[in-house]
């Protein structure tokens, strides 16, 4: 009898899941660019920024369905070692995260929304500028719950060895890199000088590493998954 170590039982949720958080690329390049990463400085310029209420709105809307796509990825890796002791707790560890990144930045995204709509009907400078900080910030905390997601999910990857080792170790780096970038982005966006370039850093090219381990793991999860007669027959 073929031990279940032996091969890899995969699923289409993950890549459903891929599928739909990209799908938020479809709101993205039709609304402005906040927060604006400003801080408090330069309030005027800031409210400047805060225009096409209708469009935040809808894209608020948009990405509260589409960013679920994240969890429901989450999910389809967690399906994989749903018949192991070892992983699976790893894999549960990595849903709680990647939910935990996905609530951060609707309310991310709910903030800024609500400072259009105060620049809409021409509130207080003040509260716009608050919104837009906490924005920032919020929008920092997002990056440390999906590297986390990325280490566990790649540890439990590794163990089981089902999955191809350049995916497994590109998950572990790429995602202690995402920990440690939202770590520091905090306090590296209002720094100057090199602390201020370095989280620059650990902040960008990290998260094209989180979308091909996304998308690597999706395709491997999507080509093992066993034929509807085949399923059956088990």
């Amino acid at each position: 009898m073929t031990s279940r170590r032996d091969q890899l039982v995969g699923n289409r949720l993950a890549l459903l899941g891929t599928l739909l958080y990209f799908a938020e690329w479809i709101a993205i390049p039709f609304i402005p660019s906040v927060p604006t990463d400003k801080l408090g400085v330069d309030p005027a310029a800031i409210v400047a920024e805060y225009t096409h209420p209708q469009r935040m709105a809808f894209a608020a809307g948009w990405l509260s369905f589409v960013l679920l796509g994240r969890i429901l990825f989450a999910i389809g890796l967690r399906d994989a070692f749903r018949d192991t002791r070892r992983e699976l707790p790893l894999a549960t560890f990595a849903v709680a995260a990647m939910a935990v990144s996905v609530a951060i930045e609707v309310i991310d995204y709910a903030l800024v929304t609500s400072g259009a709509w105060l620049a809409h009907a021409h509130g207080a400078a003040s509260a716009i500028v608050a919104l837009d900080t906490a924005g920032t910030i919020l929008f920092d905390m997002i990056w440390a719950p999906i590297g986390v997601c990325m280490v566990a999910g790649s540890l439990a990857m590794h163990l089981s060895r089902l999955f191809p080792r350049w995916l497994t170790w590109l998950g572990l780096v790429a995602g202690a890199l995402v920990i440690c970038g939202g770590i520091v982005a905090a306090s590296a966006q209002g720094a100057t000088g090199s602390f201020h370039t370095v989280g620059g850093i650990l902040n960008g090219p990290p998260t094209f590493g989180f979308w091909i381990w996304m998308i690597g793991t999706s395709v491997v999860l999507f080509r093992a998954t066993p034929r509807r007669g085949a399923a059956q027959s088990a």
